[in-house]
């Protein structure tokens, strides 16, 4: 079972992205969502909001 937690919010010039964590069968994985929507997903949460930080 999939249990997401918000764990920040980045304001780019344009947009909101905000990264989830996901633990589920023993793995992490996070969630990049721009503007509200499901955007990309990560295995490490510096790639995550490295990407963020891009836009």
């Amino acid at each position: 079972m999939s249990d997401k937690k918000l764990i920040e919010t980045i304001y780019g010039k344009y947009s909101k992205f905000d990264i989830y964590r996901s633990d589920s069968w023993g793995t992490t994985d996070f969630y990049l969502y721009k503007d509200g929507k499901s955007w990309k997903s990560y295995s490490t949460l510096s790639g995550a909001v490295a990407e963020a930080k891009k836009h």
